[in-house]
Formats: C-alpha cells, sequence, structure tokens
C-alpha cells in the first residue's frame, strides 16, 4: 500500500465502524489502543464519534495498524477466540494489579499470555480464577 492508500484506509476504517468492533471484540479501551497506533487516546475516541478527522499523518499510522491486525487476525481467530482472551492492560485493572506485575506474572508462567502483534498482549480469561484462588489480585 502506498502511503495515499495508507490514509484511506485508516479513514475507511473509522467510516465503516470497522475500529469500534475491533475495540468491543477485543475490549480494549481507547488509551491501549492509541498506544498501540500511536496517536492521542482523546483524538482517536472522537475519529470513532465523527466529532474530528485525523490528520494525513494520523490516518495512515491507523492505516498501516489497522492492515497488520487484519493480515494476521486469521491466525488469532484460529488459536484463541476473542472471547477467551483479555488485554494485559484491562486484566491488570479487573485484579488490581499493576501492569507490570500481570506481565511479571506472564513472564513466571503463572498466567497463559498470548501475543496478539499489533493487538498487543492478552491473557487467557480461564487463568484469572485461578489466579485468583491462589491470593493474588482482588477478590471482590
Amino acid at each position: 500500500m502506498s502511503p495515499g492508500e495508507e490514509a484511506a484506509y485508516g479513514r475507511e476504517v473509522i467510516d465503516t465502524g470497522k475500529l469500534v468492533a475491533l475495540k468491543e471484540t477485543f475490549n480494549l479501551t481507547w488509551p491501549v489502543m492509541a498506544n498501540l497506533i500511536g496517536v492521542d487516546p482523546a483524538s482517536l475516541k472522537m475519529w470513532a464519534e465523527g466529532t474530528r478527522v485525523p490528520s494525513h499523518t494520523s490516518a495512515k499510522k491507523l492505516g498501516v495498524w489497522m492492515a497488520a491486525v487484519r493480515d494476521q487476525y486469521p491466525q488469532f481467530r484460529a488459536e484463541h477466540h476473542p472471547d477467551d482472551v483479555v488485554s494485559l492492560s484491562m486484566a491488570s485493572q479487573y485484579l488490581g494489579m499493576s501492569y507490570a506485575t500481570v506481565l511479571q506474572k506472564c513472564q513466571a508462567r503463572e498466567l497463559t499470555c498470548v501475543d496478539l502483534g499489533p493487538l498487543g498482549v492478552f491473557i487467557l480469561k480461564s487463568d484469572i480464577p485461578n489466579l485468583v484462588e491462589a491470593g493474588h489480585g482482588k477478590t471482590s
């Protein structure tokens, strides 16, 4: 794709609702998505709401990121259904732990981490109850 095509694709992703659909499918927050794409979280949300239009550079970043997601999505789905995983940032909030602590638990293999490339790192939802039962994280 040329830079112009990347920017056009980024705008198409917004206009067709694919951005919001992906956010909802993987239960991502605007800040997490913005960090992955390399744009401002408030701007990303306003683009999705239709109250602001991305610059050419920002639309290009979104297009490049979304193309990477699109190209790798079939592999993600083959290994892990979106309903079976939760982003590391959402898991850390749910467990009442810092992102770094949850990441350490992944590295120590106390949690099963799944690297979904452009979508970030996720853990299996099935690991969360075991972690809570072991006395880690909040229980309410």
